[in-house]
């Protein structure tokens, strides 16, 4: 994490932005955002969210992005330099032609120094 810290200090420090993916050595950071995105929850979101879905290739991909506020109280990890947002990307997959194989699922989770919507999120992390 004082990795993470020194980079986010000095993107920040130049006047840039980060988005940085959350990993999963980052234990608490990663509780942090089960806790505020529990997966039952998703189909009732109260924050930004946006979607797309697209058929290519024989699969369809349903992408579904969220941005929050950080909430001081939420985290309980030291700072990362101008943590503005919390943001997940959850991605269902299934093959079109495929009954044999489970649809998949896939959530990532993101912390940005940028005042992001749900739809710059999207396009930030589909052009990376």
């Amino acid at each position: 994490m004082d990795c993470l810290k020194d980079i986010a200090e000095k993107i920040v420090f130049q006047d840039g932005y980060y988005l940085f993916a959350v990993k999963g050595n980052q234990g608490r950071l990663q509780k942090t955002f089960e806790g505020k995105f529990p997966l039952k929850e998703l189909n009732n979101l109260v924050y930004d969210s946006y979607s797309t879905t697209e058929k290519s290739h024989g699969r369809e991909e349903t992408r579904l992005h969220i941005v929050s506020n950080v909430p001081d109280k939420l985290i309980d990890f030291p700072l990362v330099e101008g943590r503005k947002k919390l943001c997940v990307a959850v991605s269902f997959r299934k093959e079109i032609a495929s009954q044999v194989k489970e649809p998949e699922m896939q959530m990532r989770y993101y912390i940005s120094s940028a005042n992001l919507t749900a739809e710059k999120f999207a396009r930030s992390i589909r052009e990376h």
